[in-house]
């Protein structure tokens, strides 16, 4: 298994803004969250992202994943953060890619994160997405908060992506969509529910796939 989440987890509740996300990242943690997206999480700012996440520059104190390809420094136009991971599970290599918010900086006050622009990067998506398939990757995943639309339109547009793991937008879809030969899994928000995807992979391709979205009923669990 491996388990991924798609931003803003560290946002909406007394606890998370007094600590300041850190209630939350303890959660991310004990679940064993692989991986994980950004949106909300950038209104901790610019400083608190650095703590608990860190950047290509050095690690944060979190222990988490934190994948976000599509954040460039305004000065160089550099990447700020680690913007894939390669994962194997099952004897498959799965390559993750991470795409934050891409309008972040229009959500937020700028001075959170003066030195950091957000945007799609189509271009480079569709670049790294070859990139990691030459090295081996059998399924690629985009673990995206773009939003369903965006996310829709882009799977038509970027070829050899498998899943796209699409937030932001709250959607909660009893299958996938189908664009070409990408599925598409939304999965709601609060944690209403877990999306399960099983995936056959044969000859380095995803062959067959079954899913389910499981409600997580709080009343009910322990």
């Amino acid at each position: 298994v491996l388990l991924l989440d798609g931003g803003d987890a560290l946002q909406g509740s007394y606890t998370a803004l007094r600590s300041e996300g850190a209630d939350m990242v303890s959660v991310l943690e004990a679940l064993g969250v692989d991986a994980l997206t950004g949106h909300w999480e950038f209104t901790l700012g610019a400083r608190r992202i650095k703590e608990l996440f860190g950047t290509l520059d050095g690690k944060g104190h979190s222990g988490l994943t934190f994948l976000a390809g599509n954040v460039r420094d305004t000065d160089m136009f550099e990447p700020v953060f680690r913007g894939t991971r390669v994962f194997e599970r099952g004897g498959v290599r799965i390559a993750v890619i991470g795409q934050a918010f891409p309008y972040t900086r229009i959500a937020n006050p700028r001075w959170m994160m003066p030195d950091w622009s957000f945007a799609i990067r189509e271009d480079a998506l569709r670049k790294t997405v070859s990139q990691v398939r030459a090295r081996g990757a059998q399924v690629i995943v985009l673990l995206s908060h773009n939003g369903f639309d965006v996310d829709r339109k882009l799977a038509a547009r970027v070829p050899g992506i498998d899943v796209i793991l699409t937030g932001h937008t709250h959607d909660a879809l009893p299958q996938p969509v189908q664009v070409e030969r990408t599925l598409l899994v939304a999965s709601g928000s609060h944690g209403k529910f877990l999306s399960r995807l099983d995936i056959e992979v044969s000859n380095g391709r995803m062959t067959d796939f079954s899913y389910a979205l499981i409600p997580v009923l709080s009343d009910a669990i322990a």
